[in-house]
């Protein structure tokens, strides 16, 4: 007869997959906002990496082909254009992320739109999917679901947490205790 082994106390098992992704970008998204002060980025590109990372929590109905680029309509004008174009092709939850930069209403095409101060409720009208982002102090007034800024040299974020789920998105718990205020 052979000895019977020892027990090994159980390991916890790894993390495998998009929750693995998802816990590494949360970690990374938490330790962001105290690095941010003390760097050399500008404001744009900062609000334009928190928003990127931001986006690994959102969950959108299910795309017809699940390999579908995740379109981001920016103005052209916009403040965060150039830096979101310095972010085209990253990962989010294995589909790639598009820039498209816009002179007008991007029509059906776009999955998150950035919206400036002028009009962010009129200039983009609610439709299932559609992500609305904006970086200015009553963006949650006028339906922006994300709301990046400074505050005392940090990049922080509120969510419209009702707004975004009206319209058909989720919104991860783990984005939503990292937000400064959530609208519920």
């Amino acid at each position: 007869m052979s000895p019977l082994p020892l027990l090994a106390p159980p390991r916890a098992p790894r993390p495998r997959g998009a929750a693995w992704l998802r816990g590494c970008a949360g970690a990374w998204l938490l330790a962001l906002a105290p690095w941010a002060a003390g760097t050399a980025l500008p404001e744009q590109d900062l609000k334009a990496q928190v928003f990127v990372r931001s986006l690994l929590f959102v969950l959108w109905p299910t795309p017809a082909d699940p390999r579908e680029d995740l379109v981001v309509c920016v103005a052209e004008t916009h403040p965060w254009a150039a830096a979101l174009g310095r972010q085209q092709g990253q990962p989010v939850n294995g589909r790639r992320l598009q820039v498209r930069l816009t002179s007008s209403d991007p029509g059906q095409r776009c999955h998150v739109v950035v919206v400036g101060r002028d009009g962010a409720r009129d200039s983009f009208p609610r439709r299932p999917g559609l992500l609305r982002v904006g970086d200015h102090p009553d963006a949650l007034d006028q339906g922006v679901m994300l709301n990046v800024q400074v505050e005392s040299g940090r990049v922080v974020f509120d969510v419209h947490l009702r707004a975004a789920r009206e319209d058909g998105l989720d919104i991860d718990t783990r984005l939503l205790r990292l937000a400064r205020f959530v609208q519920k």
